[in-house]
């Protein structure tokens, strides 16, 4: 005969990022509490109904891969390790239309001086956590810098001065926190 146990169950604590793009495969790590999550090959996330499967970190803490979806959507994350019984408690996971970026503006700055980047485009959406990462087309220096939505078409970027050494960079930005990268052709 197999044994059979019971235990508790963590409830799901807090989810980061919170948020990701449509397009899915963002590592979201769950962390739990109250219990423990067996390192198990029944361990799954569930964004709403649909599941996917989880990486075991620790007893309380877990890593899933979003789901890609066709339209923005706010997913409630819970865990299983039995692949039947949910978490209690829940977190909301909001994923977002990828914005299009563009134009930026202005087109050029100086190292000597603070500066605003402005970023111009469609489908920028509220964000808490925006980060701008400004990538040297010569070498493997990267500025990444604090971002501010500035309305549904545009957000800024303050970059400080000093901050850069080299005189073209490719520009990217992220609306989560640096977990997930958008990639533009524009250059500063």
């Amino acid at each position: 005969l197999s044994p059979f146990f019971f235990k508790l169950s963590p409830s799901v604590k807090s989810i980061f990022p919170r948020s990701g793009p449509i397009s899915g495969g963002t590592i979201v790590r769950v962390e739990g509490t109250d219990g423990v999550w067996l390192n198990s090959t029944l361990l799954s996330c569930f964004f709403g109904n649909l599941r996917v499967s989880a990486a075991w970190i620790s007893p309380t803490m877990v890593d899933c891969i979003s789901p890609e979806s066709t339209q923005p959507t706010k997913w409630i994350v819970s865990v299983s390790d039995n692949g039947i019984d949910l978490s209690t408690f829940e977190a909301d996971f909001i994923q977002f239309q990828d914005p299009t970026i563009h134009s930026v503006s202005p087109k050029f700055g100086f190292s000597s001086a603070s500066n605003i980047i402005t970023l111009i485009g469609d489908s920028v959406h509220s964000s808490d956590s925006v980060k701008c990462l400004f990538r040297d087309v010569n070498s493997d220096e990267n500025v990444v810098v604090n971002g501010i939505i500035f309305n549904e078409t545009a957000l800024n970027c303050e970059v400080g001065e000093n901050d850069f050494t080299s005189t073209v960079y490719l520009i990217s930005y992220s609306l989560n926190a640096g977990v997930d990268w958008c990639e533009t052709a524009l250059s500063f």
